[in-house]
């Protein structure tokens, strides 16, 4: 099927203002908000930490960073500098990639595939369902359990390009943004780098319907961030 060149113009334009729009629906807290969101964010230079950046979102500490190519003992001083861990919690750091074998054994670690658009999109919902909705509620250590217990969660892939904002905006999602916040939220902070809007989308609408399906969790993560004592 072949598409007239102002037809693809236009449907560039739509897609364009519905990636910028930021509008915040009813009941959806005010963090969510791109430009309130980034506001939130607590400047840090902390040697050994790539593209780390740094939320306080109510009284959770929120990180994303490359984890893997980031320093493990600089990853382990940042989460100890807001509380004390369990062995088994492994300071509530989560290492979405592989090939980090000191990551793998130091961190909670859960592989995500690249969310590329050559990947379909089915294959990346069930992959990436079966390894994160565990990570959000169901595992021995969850970031949720991380946010109740330590009100810390860091997260992060090798570069934190593609995978690790990702899992940022679904965990957005999870706890009520609309997708369409989430994504640019984590847009603006790492960028695209190639991952399509709509494949974010995507997955960060499937995180907000696990937030629905499990109001319990969604409602308690959600008083921690807008806890701002």
């Amino acid at each position: 099927m072949k598409f007239s060149l102002s037809f693809i113009v236009f449907l560039n334009l739509v897609v364009s203002s519905f990636a910028i729009s930021a509008e915040l629906l009813d009941g959806e807290p005010s963090f969510c908000d791109p430009e309130k969101f980034s506001s939130l964010e607590v400047k840090s230079q902390k040697e050994g930490l790539v593209r780390e950046r740094s939320f306080r979102v109510g009284s959770l500490n929120l990180i994303g960073m490359a984890v893997g190519h980031s320093d493990t003992e600089a990853i382990k001083k940042l989460a100890l500098e807001h509380s004390e861990f369990r062995e088994e919690e492994k300071y509530c750091t989560f290492y979405l990639n592989k090939g980090e074998q000191d990551k793998e054994e130091a961190f909670n670690h859960h592989y995500l595939m690249a969310p590329y658009l050559r990947i379909r999109h089915g294959k990346i919902m069930s992959q990436y369902s079966k390894v994160l909705r565990p990570v959000f509620e169901e595992n021995p250590v969850t970031m949720v359990s991380c946010a109740k217990e330590h009100g810390y969660i860091a997260l992060g892939c090798n570069g934190q390009k593609h995978r690790g904002p990702t899992a940022f905006a679904m965990l957005l999602a999870y706890v009520g943004c609309n997708p369409n916040n989430a994504v640019n939220i984590v847009n603006s902070i790492w960028g695209k780098n190639w991952v399509r809007f709509a494949t974010r989308w995507k997955l960060a609408n499937m995180a907000h319907q696990w937030g629905q399906e499990n109001p319990k969790n969604r409602e308690l993560l959600l008083s921690i961030m807008e806890d701002n004592r």
